[in-house]
Parts: C-alpha cells; sequence; structure tokens
C-alpha cells in the first residue's frame, strides 16, 4: 500500500524506470505515480513504468501519468511499456496530466481493463510499437484538447464506447479497430496517414463510426492510407 513514485527532478540528468519483473512484486493496493514534472532537463525521452512479463495490475492500483515539460527536447515523455513476447493485463484506472506525450509502447501487448482519465491533459496519448497489440476495454475520457494516435505499427483495438477526446490519429503503420459502434469519439475528427512509406489503416472491422472531420495525408513509395472492413460476419 501506500504511493510508488518515479520522478525525474528540474535537475536530472537521467531517466528513471520502474519495473516489475514479477507479480509478487506488484502491490494489491495504493498508487503509482510516473512523473516529468515541468522544468525537468532530462537528456533522455521518457520515464517509464516497465511491466517485464505477463503481469496484472489490479483494480485498486490507480496509475497517475504526468508528463510536463518547458525545455527543448519535444521526444521527452512519460510511458508504460511492455517487452515483445508479453502480456500486461492493467485493470487499474489511469490518469492523465500534462502537456507533453504520454504513450503506452513496447513490441508487447496490454488490456487496458480500467478507465483512462485525463481532465488537464493537452497532448497526444499514444499506442505505439511494431508488433503490439492494444485492447482497449474501459472507457477513455479525455478533453478536446487530447489526441487519441496510434503510430509504429500497432494493432489497437477499442471495445469499449462513450469515449472522448479531440483528435484521432492512424500514423506509420498502424492499424486502428473497432470493437463496438462508434467506440471511436464521435466528436472527434480522424486523421489518417503522414508523410512516410508505411501503411496506415483503419479497420471498421462490421461495425458503424461517426468521425468529425475525416483527414488523409498521402504517404511516399507504395504506401496506403485504408478504410477496411475486415468483419467475418
Amino acid at each position: 500500500t501506500g504511493e510508488i513514485s518515479v520522478d525525474s527532478s528540474a535537475t536530472s540528468t537521467g531517466l528513471t524506470t520502474l519495473r516489475f519483473d514479477s507479480q509478487l512484486a506488484i502491490p494489491s493496493s495504493g498508487t503509482i505515480v510516473v512523473n516529468y514534472p515541468a522544468g525537468a532537463t532530462t537528456s533522455g525521452n521518457a520515464n517509464t513504468l516497465n511491466l517485464q512479463g505477463n503481469l496484472t495490475i489490479p483494480v485498486n492500483l490507480p496509475i497517475t501519468l504526468n508528463s510536463f515539460l518547458t525545455g527543448g527536447n519535444v521526444s521527452q515523455r512519460t510511458q508504460i511499456t511492455v517487452p515483445t513476447g508479453a502480456t500486461a493485463t492493467i485493470n487499474a484506472p489511469m490518469i492523465l496530466s500534462g502537456t507533453t506525450i504520454i504513450q503506452l509502447a513496447g513490441g508487447g501487448n496490454m488490456v487496458l481493463n480500467g478507465n483512462i482519465t485525463g481532465p488537464g491533459f493537452s497532448n497526444v496519448f499514444f499506442t505505439r510499437g511494431t508488433g503490439a497489440t492494444f485492447t482497449v476495454n474501459g472507457t477513455v475520457t479525455l478533453p478536446s484538447t487530447a489526441t487519441f494516435g496510434l503510430t509504429d505499427s500497432p494493432v489497437t483495438i477499442i471495445n469499449s464506447t462513450g469515449n472522448t477526446w479531440g483528435i484521432t490519429t492512424v500514423l506509420s503503420g498502424a492499424i486502428l479497430r473497432l470493437g463496438a459502434n462508434n467506440a471511436l469519439a464521435v466528436s472527434a475528427s480522424l486523421n489518417i496517414g503522414q508523410a512516410d512509406s508505411a501503411n496506415s489503416t483503419f479497420d471498421m472491422n462490421g461495425f458503424s463510426q461517426v468521425v468529425n472531420g475525416l483527414t488523409w495525408v498521402a504517404g511516399t513509395a507504395n504506401s496506403t492510407r485504408g478504410i477496411i472492413n475486415n468483419s467475418t460476419t
């Protein structure tokens, strides 16, 4: 019980990672806070909660991800990572705050059963990583200043409804797949692709979706931007 906090101070020049290698190491209750406080001068790119295996974060262990950066290094961020070959199940709620990127990353899989909120968050909440699958079962409630984004070739499946955020982006090899009607924020615009050579795909998966506008950015080489409907029914 109690709080586990990961911090980079305003004078830090390194990164900080909290790594769980075993389910026995994960508390049954309390809080986890991953901080990148305003004014941090860290030269690396992330403070990290690393779930190193087939682990479960229990419902009574909420995770707060703070990402306030004021320096010139725009790559600085706060993240949760899972390695290739592992599946992490997060039953706890997640609370996002800050003005720079927060991301779920790595080559493994995450199942997000807890709700995700961020009333003051104003940047991109990314799911990212080649070979990774992210399954969103909890409700995502972010303000219109926030973007729900995919990049670097993950598959992200959204099964929940009633989600809110400002913009949906599908970039750089990513596949965004519906698991329910109107799983995306209906008030958000949908932006597919960027100027690169990787395919970007929105898979409706047999469901319907309302969006508040569609933007299509052409790629290079033979890359495609697609809206598909890979339903088996």
